[in-house]
């Protein structure tokens, strides 16, 4: 079921910030910045009210987890430590004592990916070394609706016809996983020999694009990775891939966390592969129509529309009352029509208190307010 929306960003602390389009916390402008990000704190909220009803009305805490959070039976959440520098066996030391299983770690930049009991997030973010704790950002898959005759559209057939057709060249594809692979071979479709799992995953976007590289090059050797979970699984995966030797790495993922204004992890690993002499070809332009017009976020000191918003339920304490000229022409919504399952997330070009600047960023206070069309709640 559809419904319409308005989106509104009200400015508390001023400051020089551009906008592209997930929810941030509401601070006081003295208040130091958490370290824990608000997706988070909120989950963590539910998780206690839920393990602390009577058992018999609670739900299964995994039911809990959602698009951006895994929580597993026990109430463990699947989060994302990040350092101010270097990480090694102190910092893993630190969050196993509190119980966290570790799922991946990337010692520069420092970031611990890890499985974490619910009522020790706190505890862990106040670590020594702990400059935020995020979601893993699990990325989005770019999936077209129609498949691609791309041997004809690139004339790769010409090619071909010309005896270059990828002998003597190695692609690594990275994606989510191969679960089908088997099926795709005894078809013909990808090749039994000079090909190579290196991490399988799970799900089959990997195996429609072994398919299609192999249509386009079959003369090439394939080598097949897993993204891994989150930002830090997928840069390991690129490391894999490079280290198994490939020549030309192609990848369709997208992450929503990764900074609109700087360079992140993910982006800074994909060019430290290329500069390796490793070509990487990503479908981040898949989503080039996915985001609002970047503005200038100057209060107005009104509320969206210029209507004063009546806090929903009655007592909110915190309602839109400087939102800014988020869309074009200076209208302070911007109209979006939503199905059953929308992602959003909101950036503005100050520093960040993740990577590349750890522990510097969250100078400015703006949040991203999802209303209905009257602006009623």
């Amino acid at each position: 079921m559809e419904r319409i929306v308005k989106f509104c960003t009200m400015l508390v602390f001023l400051g020089l910030v551009l906008l592209t389009t997930t929810t941030l916390r509401a601070q006081s402008e003295m208040q130091e910045p958490s370290r824990i990000a608000s997706s988070v704190q909120q989950l963590v909220d539910k998780i206690t009210t839920s393990a602390g009803t009577a058992r018999i009305a609670r739900p299964a805490l995994s039911d809990l987890s959602n698009d951006l959070l895994h929580v597993d039976a026990a109430g463990r959440i699947e989060l994302l430590f990040h350092a101010a520098g270097m990480i090694g066996a102190r910092e893993e030391q630190d969050l196993e004592a509190l119980g966290a299983e570790i799922v991946i770690k990337l010692e520069s930049p420092g970031m611990i990916q890890a499985w974490v009991p619910y009522d020790k997030v706190e505890e862990a973010a106040s670590l020594d070394w702990v400059v935020a704790v995020t979601p893993p950002d699990y990325g989005h898959l770019n999936v077209g609706s129609v498949t691609s005759q791309g041997v004809q559209l690139h004339r790769a057939d010409i090619a071909q016809s010309q005896n270059v057709d990828g002998t003597g060249v190695t692609v690594g594809v990275n994606s989510n996983g191969v679960s089908n692979l088997a099926a795709a071979q005894a078809t013909g479709d990808i090749p039994t020999t000079g090909m190579t799992v290196l991490a399988a995953g799970s799900g089959d976007e990997g195996t429609a694009m072994l398919e299609i590289v192999h249509d386009m090059a079959p003369g090439a050797a394939l080598v097949f990775h897993a993204t891994g979970s989150g930002t830090a699984g997928h840069v390991t995966a690129l490391q894999n891939l490079s280290n198994a030797g490939v020549n030309v790495i192609a990848e369709d993922l997208a992450f929503d966390a990764e900074p609109a204004f700087q360079q992140g992890v993910v982006a800074q690993a994909r060019e430290n592969t290329a500069a390796a002499g490793i070509a990487v070809h990503s479908s981040s332009g898949n989503r080039g129509d996915n985001h609002a017009a970047r503005v200038r976020a100057v209060g107005t000191g009104g509320g969206p529309d210029g209507v004063a918003f009546s806090p929903t339920p009655p007592g909110c304490a915190y309602s839109p009352a400087n939102v800014v000229a988020i869309a074009l022409g200076g209208d302070t919504t911007f109209d979006v029509t939503l199905g059953s399952a929308t992602s959003i997330t909101l950036q503005w070009s100050e520093p960040r208190a993740i990577f590349p600047t750890a522990g510097q960023g969250g100078f400015t206070d703006l949040n991203l307010f999802v209303m209905d069309a009257g602006l009623t709640r």
